[in-house]
């Protein structure tokens, strides 16, 4: 066991988490360190929606911050880049044309229902939910984007979405085995082990249905996205999908939406 010094800014929780024993700490704002024990091994973030604070790991640890806007003082300390992973809902949106993604990635009305790792602001889930015949399971960690979603659901009158706050890393998505026609993972595979996440989008999977993924280019001159250092190459995302056991894998370069690049894959048996 080693111990972790936090150091937090400004928050309304944030979590610590360890991937071996899938333990949270959940922590409140204080202007002082907090000192919390876990395994040599373990996951520092706040979800690619929330704040991010400081985190000082022991050296002889092993850890991997997942989220961009983090910077380094001059003590190498990990703190406060910008206030949020996400930025206003408009100049966040325009970076994305989400009915000509879910088009080019396979997502249509035969799809049945929908599981979106990582709803956001909802901008995908909208988009699916006016799309498919079936039902959207849109989840996220983080409360303040689950109000968001919902808010722009009701809003545009769609009653066909089930939003829920999850932590899908930890503990899943909580749907039954071979029950979705499709899985959306739209920015979200710079996280730790997105082998098991894939894994876990085909366990929820239709014998026939299929994963979309989209991410940042790998290019450090986009106006947003993680950090280089854990911002995933396309030959990176294909050999995931392939650990997965996806088949029928292609590459989508999105002219529509220039600073992402796409695929979609099927689960063709179980």
């Amino acid at each position: 066991m080693v111990k972790i010094n936090l150091f937090l800014e400004v928050s309304s929780g944030w979590c610590i988490s360890v991937p071996e024993r899938l333990k949270r700490h959940e922590i409140k704002t204080t202007a002082t360190p907090i000192e919390v024990e876990c395994a040599v091994t373990f996951t520092c973030f706040a979800n690619h929606h929330d704040l991010v604070y400081g985190v000082e790991p022991p050296a002889h640890s092993q850890s991997r911050c997942l989220h961009s806007g983090y910077t380094h003082n001059e003590k190498g300390r990990l703190v406060k880049g910008r206030q949020s992973g996400m930025p206003e809902e408009e100049y966040w949106n325009s970076f994305f044309n989400p009915n000509c993604i879910l088009s080019k990635l396979g997502c249509y009305e035969q799809c049945g229902d929908v599981v979106e790792f990582g709803c956001g602001y909802g901008s995908f889930t909208e988009a699916a939910a006016k799309t498919v015949d079936g039902c959207v399971f849109a989840l996220d960690i983080e409360q303040e984007m689950i109000e968001a979603t919902e808010n722009k659901l009701k809003q545009a009158g769609i009653a066909n979405v089930i939003v829920e706050r999850r932590d899908f890393v930890a503990d899943g998505s909580g749907r039954p085995d071979a029950s979705v026609g499709y899985a959306m993972l739209f920015n979200i595979l710079h996280i730790e082990e997105p082998v098991a996440l894939l894994r876990e989008a085909r366990r929820v999977l239709n014998p026939g249905g299929k994963v979309g993924v989209i991410h940042w280019n790998y290019d450090a001159t986009t106006p947003r996205g993680p950090s280089m250092d854990i911002r995933p190459r396309p030959e990176q995302v294909r050999g995931w999908l392939e650990d997965a056991d996806f088949q029928d894998i292609r590459f989508e370069p999105l002219e529509c939406c220039p600073y992402h690049y796409g695929f979609v894959a099927s689960k063709l048996s179980e």
